[in-house]
């Protein structure tokens, strides 16, 4: 069922409105890989994900109507060795987004979304690569909204319990796929300043403690990679070195 549109509307027509709404599906990237030529920037947005997933396999959780999902669709031409160009550009989007609700955003990395150190979203990224390039990427995102509480979740927030406020949810889409066309036009030209504008929103990027195998210590952020490696620097000014997964960022 599409929602907010008659019937009989076309796929072109669909195009030109560069977002599609779905009542239900499954999972709104699964959705958009059935998308033929799809345009940069076009949207696939749900009110509920019966199979929503996060990185790794983690599943989403969010209630009817309550929350933003959606995925984007983007072209990006960049080489696999850059691949966290694209993270930096999706979590640097929805951060700015959320700026012009609610402060105290930051991004803990790779690409969780905080306000005041609670997780109000998170990102879900599939891309297709040809050779050494990737040629297409889906970026899926989740941002918690109209969510008035969560069920053993202590670290989590939306956007209504920092505010008060209720939002309309396909505004807030629009206007998100606004800040990531901007954004991912601009990704490979101005990578520098990205990765600067990136760094600078990370959670616990002065000091903080890192668990590796369930030993914490104290760290500070000293460098994210194109490629995601995350470099630690320890109290004693030696490195530690991290892919995804290798190390944890409890929430305090």
């Amino acid at each position: 069922m599409i929602i907010g549109v008659c019937n009989l509307i076309t796929m072109e027509e669909i195009r030109k409105k560069n977002i599609l709404w779905i009542d239900r599906v499954e999972s709104t990237n699964d959705e958009m890989r059935k998308i033929q030529d799809p345009t940069n920037g076009f949207c696939i947005a749900t009110h509920f994900q019966e199979k929503g997933r996060g990185q790794m396999g983690n599943r989403w959780e969010s209630d009817y109507g309550a929350n933003l999902l959606a995925s984007y669709y983007f072209e990006p031409s960049l080489h696999v060795e850059n691949s966290f160009l694209i993270s930096m550009a999706a979590s640097l989007s929805i951060a700015q987004f959320l700026e012009s609700y609610v402060s105290g955003v930051n991004i803990k990395w790779p690409n969780d979304i905080l306000v005041n150190r609670k997780k109000i979203g998170g990102i879900l990224i599939e891309n297709e690569i040809q050779g050494n390039q990737i040629t297409k990427t889906i970026i899926g995102i989740g941002i918690n909204v109209n969510q008035k509480q969560f069920s053993n979740l202590p670290h989590a927030t939306s956007l209504y319990i920092e505010t008060a406020t209720d939002y309309e949810i396909e505004s807030l889409v629009l206007e998100l796929q606004r800040f990531l066309i901007v954004q991912f036009s601009n990704m490979t030209q101005h990578s520098d300043t990205l990765k600067t504008d990136y760094m600078a929103r990370l959670y616990n990027k002065d000091k903080g403690t890192y668990v590796q195998n369930q030993e914490p210590f104290e760290a500070s952020i000293f460098d994210v990679a194109y490629d995601g490696k995350l470099t630690l620097r320890l109290k004693d000014n030696t490195f530690r070195h991290f892919y995804f997964k290798e190390v944890e960022i409890p929430l305090e």
